[in-house]
């Protein structure tokens, strides 16, 4: 099943308003002081990181669909979407000194032995390493294992038609399994726990899982949701008030709801290009990794200078859409544009060999 660019189009926009939400749990704070819907709908920012996984889940098996010409070349693109880009935010935020929150929280120097971890991605086995460099970085390596893991599971699913179906069940079941593993092995002490659980492949494979499942039904689901025009304002208001409303979320609900809005999305009401596909939230969608990387430095550098909350927060997010519009720009497109070049070059050369 391949997928044009205009049926997911709607898709560049929900990593618009998924960097939104990240930038929102950071630079919303002085609308704290306005009273608890104002505190849950900061709060609610930390759900960004999911969406962006949702989507990866999506994307990626649609990337290998279009243009698959072996693992080598796969990883190599994928290498050079994410990495030059995270190695510079790296490189900049080591010479700065780091996030210190999370130094002085795990008791770690921002040393050589850090950025070697980062540039390595190997920070993911070392629950003290994961997030003290960029504030944001924990998601890049689990992002990278799902690289990994996502074209045997591509495959196997490939194989047949009732397969598909035991996908859910068994990241739920690596989700539970992997959680109770760390709690009854005490591999982490109690004050890291929370950090690694939050921080680990388990704890989002269903939401990621659920993007792969997504895109092998998406033709059966858009023929659903056509019939039905409700359902993406329906989901979309559920989902809001589920988050600021009720003061215990669910993880499984919280994947569920926002599986239910991209489901949704998939018909491209009306509705879904208003919010989705206007010309700002579309813009901000394709800049969304560097403003993912940059927001919470930005922030850190610009704190000793901006005493005010208000013009901090609007300062920052000035600052930090325009340089990421510039980093995207500089940086990222040349890289994309290199490693599907790269990638190519190589394809040509294995099937030369073969002839």
């Amino acid at each position: 099943m391949k997928t044009d660019f205009e049926a997911t189009k709607f898709i560049t926009g929900m990593r618009g308003w998924s960097a939104m939400a990240v930038l929102l749990i950071h630079y919303g704070s002085y609308l704290r002081e306005y009273g608890t819907i104002f505190n849950s709908i900061i709060d609610s920012g930390k759900y960004g990181v999911q969406f962006f996984f949702l989507i990866s889940g999506f994307t990626i098996c649609m990337s290998i669909d279009r243009n698959w010409y072996g693992f080598r070349t796969y990883i190599i693109k994928r290498c050079f979407r994410v990495l030059p880009m995270y190695y510079l935010v790296c490189i900049i935020c080591f010479a700065i000194g780091g996030i210190p929150y999370y130094l002085h929280l795990f008791n770690v120097e921002n040393d050589i032995y850090s950025l070697f971890l980062h540039l390595t991605l190997l920070n993911y086995f070392d629950v003290r390493y994961v997030n003290n460099l960029i504030g944001v970085e924990w998601s890049i390596p689990v992002e990278f294992i799902f690289y990994l893991i996502v074209p045997g599971i591509w495959f196997i699913l490939k194989k047949g038609k009732f397969i598909h179906f035991f996908l859910l069940p068994m990241s739920l079941c690596i989700t539970l399994f992997g959680s109770i593993v760390l709690v009854k092995t005490g591999v982490y002490s109690n004050d890291f726990f929370t950090f690694r659980k939050l921080w680990s492949i388990e704890s989002h494979a269903l939401i990621f899982s659920l993007g792969v499942f997504c895109y092998f039904h998406f033709e059966k689901l858009r023929n659903l949701v056509s019939k039905y025009q409700f359902a993406l304002p329906i989901s979309i208001f559920t989902t809001f008030s589920y988050i600021i409303f009720i003061e215990s979320h669910s993880s499984l609900a919280i994947n569920l709801l926002f599986t239910i809005v991209f489901i949704a999305c998939i018909s491209r009401h009306k509705l879904c290009r208003i919010i989705f596909e206007n010309k700002l939230i579309f813009k901000t969608g394709e800049i969304s990794y560097s403003i993912y990387l940059l927001h919470y430095p930005i922030l850190i550098l610009l704190k000793p200078w901006i005493q005010n909350n208000f013009i901090l927060s609007i300062s920052g997010l000035i600052l930090c859409w325009l340089t990421s519009f510039v980093s995207y720009i500089l940086i990222e497109k040349p890289a994309m544009a290199y490693g599907k070049n790269f990638a190519h070059r190589i394809s040509i050369q294995n099937i030369n060999k073969r002839s």
